[in-house]
């Protein structure tokens, strides 16, 4: 006579597969949403990861500002270095126009003046060329800012201007 009891073990499969596959629902749900889904033992090693890749996201967001930081600070000099050309270029002008010797003794004191006050603006957008209170025209300031963990720095050195700046223009 053939056993009825062949039924019992299909259910008891069929229960077990239930099971497994709620433990891996389970699972992928833990995945999909960023929970644990390992075994205590492990926790130290994934705390100490976890840490790590924290702080070196929270160093490359800072990166990203301070770079931020750079590219505008170097905007605003190359302005600068814009403005302090074209000065130059006016006095270069003044200069070939005081060669001239049909100049009258109005007109040099005229072209004197304006090289007097070119040379003052010129000092004055080396003086208030400032980023934080950082003087971007001082000689020898280094600047050093951070970008990154593991040595993701760089240096760069102010630019150095002349202090005077002569004009050609005699009586």
């Amino acid at each position: 006579m053939t056993s009825i009891n062949a039924g019992g073990a299909f259910y008891r499969v069929q229960a077990a597969l239930d099971k497994n596959s709620m433990r891996v629902a389970d699972s992928m749900q833990r995945l999909a949403t960023g929970k644990q889904n390992i075994s205590p033992g492990d926790n130290a090693g994934t705390v100490a990861l976890s840490t790590g890749l924290r702080a070196e996201l929270a160093t490359l967001q800072v990166g990203q500002r301070n770079a931020t930081e750079a590219l505008n600070a170097l905007e605003m000099v190359t302005n600068d270095i814009q403005i302090l050309s074209d000065l130059v270029i006016r006095l270069e002008e003044l200069n070939a126009l005081g060669e001239n010797s049909l100049n009258s003794d109005v007109d040099v004191l005229a072209i004197k003046a304006e090289a007097k006050a070119i040379i003052e603006e010129f000092a004055l957008v080396q003086k208030r060329s400032l980023w934080k209170g950082n003087s971007m025209f001082n000689q020898g300031t280094a600047i050093s800012m951070e970008f990154g963990r593991n040595n993701g720095n760089m240096k760069f050195k102010a630019l150095g201007a002349a202090n005077t700046v002569g004009t050609g223009v005699s009586n």
